[in-house]
Formats: C-alpha cells, structure tokens, sequence
C-alpha cells in the first residue's frame, strides 16, 4: 500500500484512551496498521475514510459533488477492516445493484438448475385427426422466452400430429398477480423496454427494434423492425441533415396516432449511417399473433384465428412444453445486461416458495427479506420496491451492501453468482469501461444508473491473490451525464494501483 494520508478523528474506546491521543493527528496508514490494528475497538471501522485518498477528494470537489452524497467501501474478503469506508450508515438508492440481491436471493432459494415451463393447451374433444379447435399458451413465468423458444415449442406441436389449428390461440398469464400496471409510473415513457411490466407469458420481451438507416440513393431514411410486424403502421416523416453525427444524435420521436399506427419524426444526420431503438409498440396479444403466425407457418401449419386471453381447465390436455434455460444461465444475462424486466419476473417466481398460483410481487419480496434475514443481514434501512432497481423508492445502506457481498462470496453458489456479473473491459454493462492495465478481466462489477444516481459495486481480484469488496452509489443531481462514471473509474484505478 502506498503511503495514503488520513485523519483520525473522534477515535473513542472503553478500555484505553486512544482518542485523546490520536485526535486531530496525521498518520501514516501503512505504518498504523503494523503497529496497532490489533489493539483499536470496534469503532475503528466506523472512522477510518472520514478523508478519503486526495484523488478521490478531487474528483468530488473538481464536479461539485458533496462527500455527503457519496457512499463508498473497499475491503479485502478476507480481512476485519476496510481500506477505505465512508458513509456506510446512510441509506441511499442503488439503481440496479438491487438485482444483486434478487438474482442472489433467486439462487439461493430456487438453485441454478431451476427451469421453468411454457406449455400448450387443448380441449381434446375439438381435435379431428390432424385438426384442433382453440389452444391455450400458458406462461410459467420463464423471463427469457424468445422467437427460437415458440419456434421450438411448435415444432413439438407439429410433431405430435397436429397441422391445422381451426380455432383462436388464447394466452394463459394468470400465474402471476400482476400489481404493477402503469408502465409511464416510473419516468412518463412506457414505450421504454425498460419499463415493461412483468407477466407470466412474455415473448422477447416485448421488444421491437427499429433500424433507421440512410438510403444514399433516395437521400431518405429507411425504418425496418426486427421482429417483422404486420400489424404496425409507421409514419415515417424522418429528415435528413448535413449535421455531425455526435452526442445524442439523431433525434428521433414516435408519436400514438392510433392503436398500432405511429408518426415517426425528427431529424437524421445523414453521417449517422444507421441508428437503431427498441420499444414497446403493440398490445401483447398482436404481439403474440404476429410471431405465433410466422413460425407455426414455419413448420407448415394452418391458422387463421385471432389471439386473445383464456384460462386452461380441467377440460384440457398438454399437447407441447418447453423448458427454458436454468435460471444459472438467465441471471447473466439478468445483472451482465440489467435486465429490469427478468429481475422484475424473479421477484413473482420467487413467490412460489412460499405461496401457491397466483404469485404475487409481495409475496415474492417477502421470501427475498426472508432470506437476507436468515443469513444474519442488516436489513433494518432495506427498501425493495420491485427487484429491479428501476425505483426511486429503493433503498439500502454501505453497511448492508457490504455485509451481503461478503455474504455471497462465501456460499456455496458464489462462482454461479460472481460469474453472472458484467467483467470489467470484457462483456455485460462494464464491457467498455476500466481498461486501463491490471483491470481488463480482473473486475466482476455491477453497474446502476438513474437520474440523479450512480453506483457500481463487485470484486476486484488481485494477483496476489487477493479479492476485494469494492462498492459506490452517489446519489446527486451533479452525478449525471457521465460523472458518476468518472469518479467509479478514479475509485477502482485507486483500487488496483495502491492495494
């Protein structure tokens, strides 16, 4: 460790008057922990960083950041008192370092093996030989169901003699007690994937990427969407210009004109190339029929209904199932790309451990306070809203995060959790951040961001074989705009250069 300067103030203790010597006093740490860790109380942990290193005070000062509004740890898994702490006590809103404790909590209750089920329904009594009136999908809850997944359930269909579907396809999502059902709540933009609402049958998300691209040979921009929608109307009234393709460039709206008719405006740059959005456009049944019609006919079959909602019954027979990825597999793409809504469909699954069909969010929340509890966390400042982060309502404390990521590194599922988390210069959220030399590959970080909130929290592995604990939320107007960010960089090349 490099000779970093602190103060030690306020040092109090029962058996001996270290205060009255210390207070007020420049110390070398290096040399302070040689010659008397062994003999500081408790309350040591609790000072130590009330300065923190120059080049973090700095960067604070340099974006007119309070230290009062930072909350920040670095200590090695295996030693009693951290290298640098400040603010531990005070709660403050994560953003999405709260999947964390949800993908955490998922493991540890349901296993890495769990999967779950997307099945389909039918009354037998409407089958003819090739022929079946209505069938049911069923959603189980699976926060991962893609095109490839309904290809591959249809193709199972198909399989069991089934060609002609003469009825309608009726989606069953009653599994999940759905509580939360405005999507503009959380920032007036519910077309914003990241605000889509949990169910228990969802496909892709309900994702629709648009692909703006400039045609050289029409001067005009082209709008294309991945998946192909029959059944969406764009406007498109997009200009070109000769401006720079930089910052938040192009700019570019999607206006409700009707139920699945939209305007498209704004202006291009034309050096931009090509620009791509996703967004919630459709209701989820067309959704639905849209990709149901594409890939059944894939595999030769007939259908020509429409699709809605329904209920399977006592009257009905399983006539295909898929099983999704386990849930070790799902909850990296869950914190590596923070995924708000899969964090939000482990809260409901969840729900099951303790409580039958249908699940609600509040039960779910509830086995995830059980477990924390259980394994002896603080949890007396913890605010979970939904699972996600995606809240302004959330909330924990340093001295929680801390205690839960020191937690996790010691179960049995730790290389199952450490590994779902983005690493440093290589994938996920961090894939383009800390690059410097001795970062690349040596981070697991999860990373969070909200108006006016930033934060990062994970390992740091070293070579001497050391991991730390290393952690930061600022909560602040001035963290935006990339600050926040700035400042986790200065922490962690602080991390790596002088531990």
């Amino acid at each position: 460790m490099q000779n970093t300067i602190f103060k030690i103030e306020n040092l109090q203790t029962n058996s001996c008057n270290v205060a009255d010597h210390l207070k007020a006093v420049q110390i070398n740490l290096a040399f302070f922990f040689i010659i008397f860790v062994g003999f500081l109380p408790p309350t040591f942990a609790q000072h130590i960083g009330s300065e923190i290193p120059e080049t973090l005070s700095e960067t604070l000062t340099q974006y007119e950041i309070s230290p009062n509004d930072v909350t920040l740890l670095v200590q090695a898994t295996d030693e009693v008192t951290p290298r640098l702490a400040l603010n531990l006590d005070v709660d403050r809103n994560p953003a999405s370092l709260m999947k964390l404790i949800t993908t955490w909590v998922a493991l540890e209750v349901l296993g890495p093996n769990f999967t779950w089920e997307t099945n389909l329904y039918a009354d037998k009594s409407t089958r003819r030989g090739n022929s079946i009136g209505n069938i049911i999908l069923q959603g189980d809850g699976d926060p991962f169901f893609l095109n490839r997944d309904l290809w591959m359930l249809l193709g199972e269909l198909k399989n069991s003699g089934i060609s002609e579907i003469r009825g309608d396809l009726l989606i069953d999502d009653t599994k999940f007690l759905i509580d939360e059902t405005d999507p503009y709540l959380f920032d007036g933009d519910g077309r914003h994937v990241y605000n889509a609402l949990p169910k228990s049958f969802i496909l892709n998300f309900h994702s629709i990427e648009l692909k703006f691209s400039v045609d050289q040979s029409s001067n005009a921009v082209l709008v294309t969407t991945t998946p192909s929608m029959p059944d969406l109307d764009l406007i498109n009234t997009i200009s070109l210009s000769q401006k720079p393709c930089t910052g938040d460039m192009p700019k570019i709206k999607l206006s409700l004109l009707n139920t699945n008719q939209y305007l498209v405006s704004g202006v291009m740059p034309i050096s931009c190339d090509e620009y791509k959005i996703h967004r919630d456009l459709i209701p989820h049944n067309r959704y639905v029929k849209n990709m149901f019609k594409k890939y059944w006919a894939h595999w030769g079959g007939t259908f020509s209904g429409s699709v809605g909602f329904g209920k399977v019954g006592n009257d009905h027979e399983l006539i295909a199932s898929f099983d999704s990825r386990p849930l070790g597999e799902l909850i990296k793409i869950t914190n590596k790309w923070s995924n708000n809504l899969m964090a939000r469909m482990l809260v409901y699954s969840l729900a099951g451990d303790t409580a039958a069909p249908p699940f609600t969010r509040t039960s779910g929340l509830n086995v995830i306070m059980r477990e924390l509890k259980k394994n002896n966390l603080d949890t007396s400042k913890l605010i979970i809203e939904n699972g996600s982060g995606l809240s302004r309502e959330t909330r924990l404390t340093g001295k929680f995060l801390f205690q839960f990521l020191k937690n996790a590194w010691e179960k049995p599922y730790m290389p199952e959790f450490i590994s779902s988390m983005p690493i440093a210069g290589v994938d996920g959220t961090a894939r383009k951040r800390f690059q410097h030399p001795g970062q690349v590959g040596a981070m697991h970080l999860k990373t969070g961001s909200l108006e006016d909130v930033s934060a990062i929290a994970g390992y740091v592995h070293k070579n001497n074989g050391k991991t730390y604990v290393v952690f930061s939320i600022i909560n602040s107007p001035n963290v935006n705009d990339g600050v926040g960010k700035k400042f986790e960089s200065v922490l962690l090349d602080w991390t790596t250069n002088n531990l």
